[in-house]
C-alpha cells in the first residue's frame, strides 16, 4: 500500500472510532469559538482560548482519537455533570487534573496539564 494510502486508511479508522464513540472533532475554523461547543456536551479544543480543532461528546470517552490525544489545551464542561480527564486511553494513567464541575471551563490549561488528556468520564460525582 502506498504512503498515501496508509494515510487515508489510518484517517478513516480514526473517524469510525470517534463516530462510534459519539464523539465529533471539528477542523478549526476561521470564527471557531467557545460557542461551537454543542449543548449538554464535553468539549475540548487543541489551542488556548477555545481555537483550534475542537472534539466534543455528551458522553463518557475512552479514547478522544489520534486527531485530539494529547492536544487539549482549553476545555468548557457545558454537561450537568461532573468531568474527569485521565491522561491515558480507557480511563488509566491517573487523573490529569481535578474533576470539572458542570460549567466549568479554562481557556488555557495550566503547563502541568496541558496536551495530557487521552479520555474522560462524564459522571454524577467526581471520579478523580
Amino acid at each position: 500500500m502506498a504512503p498515501r494510502s496508509r494515510s487515508r486508511a489510518r484517517g478513516l479508522v480514526a473517524l469510525t472510532i470517534l463516530v462510534v464513540a459519539g464523539g465529533t472533532v471539528r477542523a478549526p475554523t476561521a470564527g471557531a469559538a467557545m460557542n461551537d461547543c454543542p449543548p449538554s456536551h464535553f468539549c475540548v479544543w487543541e489551542h488556548a482560548d477555545y481555537t483550534g480543532r475542537l472534539y466534543s461528546s455528551s458522553a463518557s470517552t475512552a479514547y478522544i482519537g489520534a486527531l485530539m490525544n494529547d492536544r487539549t489545551t482549553s476545555y468548557w464542561n457545558r454537561t450537568r455533570m461532573v468531568v474527569s480527564l485521565y491522561q491515558d486511553a480507557d480511563y488509566h494513567g491517573g487523573c490529569v487534573m481535578q474533576p470539572i464541575s458542570p460549567n466549568g471551563a479554562v481557556f488555557l490549561l495550566p503547563e502541568w496539564a496541558n496536551d495530557r488528556v487521552s479520555s474522560f468520564r462524564v459522571a454524577s460525582g467526581g471520579l478523580c
